[in-house]
Formats: structure tokens, C-alpha cells, sequence
């Protein structure tokens, strides 16, 4: 698997472009060389185990409201209370 996975990078030396997942729990024998992405998300209760036709987003960082922080944006207020509304 080794060997496949660094003949994969077609020539390339960067090697971080492997990356290996451990899970707990598993075995040798359970080990496999994936090509593309693999995602791992605890399914919650209620919700569908299968999709069809869905579109997919990828996102480094945590989709929760009020975590997420936008840099880079300029925002022009006139009171305080402007910026705890935004806020």
C-alpha cells in the first residue's frame, strides 16, 4: 500500500499529500488505499442515512453559527450598538 500510495503522487516529492487515517478499533486487515477524499461524520439521530443526488461542500473550518469568523472583512458602524448587533 505504501509503495502504490507513493507511486500515486506521479513523480511528485511531496509527501504530505498522504495522509493516514487511524481509527480505533480496526485492524490491518482493514486497511485500504482510497483515491479522492474520504470524510468520516457521526450520522445523528433523525437524520437520512442515504442520499442520492446531493451536492457536497467541503469547508476547513467548523460550520457552527456562531463560530464562524470571517477574516480579512471591514464593516463601518456608527454606534456601539451596531457592533454588538453584528457581533
Amino acid at each position: 500500500m505504501a509503495v502504490d500510495a507513493v507511486l500515486r503522487l506521479q513523480g511528485s516529492t511531496n509527501l504530505s499529500y498522504i495522509h493516514i487515517i487511524k481509527i480505533a478499533g480496526g485492524s490491518i486487515r482493514d486497511s485500504f488505499l482510497s483515491d479522492g477524499f474520504i470524510m468520516e461524520k457521526t450520522i445523528s439521530v433523525g437524520c437520512p442515512r442515504k442520499m442520492t443526488d446531493c451536492k457536497i461542500m467541503c469547508a476547513n473550518t467548523p460550520m457552527d453559527y456562531d463560530k464562524i469568523k470571517i477574516y480579512g472583512t471591514k464593516v463601518k458602524v456608527d454606534s456601539m450598538d451596531k457592533v454588538a448587533e453584528i457581533e
